[in-house]
């Protein structure tokens, strides 16, 4: 277990390293056995100036200078890493970013991490949810409505996602407009199963012909 907790000999590979905490982490890493810092820093002479500290520390140093908001440059960092080092030991994730990133980084995070596939495939899992449950379950009116607010959930994700895709606040705006209806169903559809079910001590399907008249 010591072992396993000690950085003598390890690589480590700190963001935003160029000043402020990162850099204080970066020398001390180097100054208690660290075998070799990846000093990241958006600057690239920060990052080389807190490369020649962790140098004089006792560690040996790369300095790279790159935006982590942009996926490309951290795997080709990454890639510099594993071969300069042999690989990562240690990671310490400082770096932020105060502020939205421009499209074309937007872009590509969007095409890495989470497409519009994604959002169509939750809300069709959603509908056909609710689809069952609407006409599998004949016998409780409390899941029905769940289910028909299941599909009405598929439907918003549906604007939402090409709202935010395509850049149109449409597709938002109707999402506000079905939630409204969606509440207003569940709050009075609910308050009349409640009178109901205090008058007739039941909510199964076949029974609400009851209510006419």
């Amino acid at each position: 277990m010591s072992n396993l907790l000690s950085i003598k000999g390890r690589t480590a590979f700190v963001t935003g390293a160029g000043q402020g905490v990162g850099r204080q982490v970066a020398i001390y890493l180097a100054e208690h056995g660290a075998g070799a810092i990846v000093v990241n820093d958006f600057h690239a002479e920060r990052a080389e100036s807190v490369a020649a500290e962790v140098e004089a520390a006792g560690a040996k140093a790369l300095p790279l200078a790159f935006d982590v908001s942009d996926f490309d440059a951290v795997g080709a960092a990454f890639a510099e890493t594993q071969t300069t080092f042999g690989g990562v030991d240690i990671l310490v994730n400082n770096a932020g970013n105060a502020g939205p990133t421009d499209n074309r980084t937007g872009a590509a995070r969007r095409d890495k991490m989470i497409g519009i596939e994604h959002y169509l495939t939750v809300a069709a899992t959603l509908f056909v949810i609710g689809i069952f449950g609407l006409f599998l379950n004949r016998k409780n009116i409390i899941i029905m409505l769940m289910s028909i607010e299941l599909m009405l959930l598929a439907v918003n994700i549906n604007f939402v996602a090409f709202s935010y895709y395509l850049g149109d606040l449409v597709g938002q705006v109707f999402t506000l407009f079905v939630l409204t209806v969606a509440a207003a169903e569940a709050a009075i559809g609910l308050a009349i199963l409640v009178c109901f079910f205090r008058n007739r001590g039941t909510i199964a399907v076949e029974d609400v012909n009851v209510m006419k008249g």
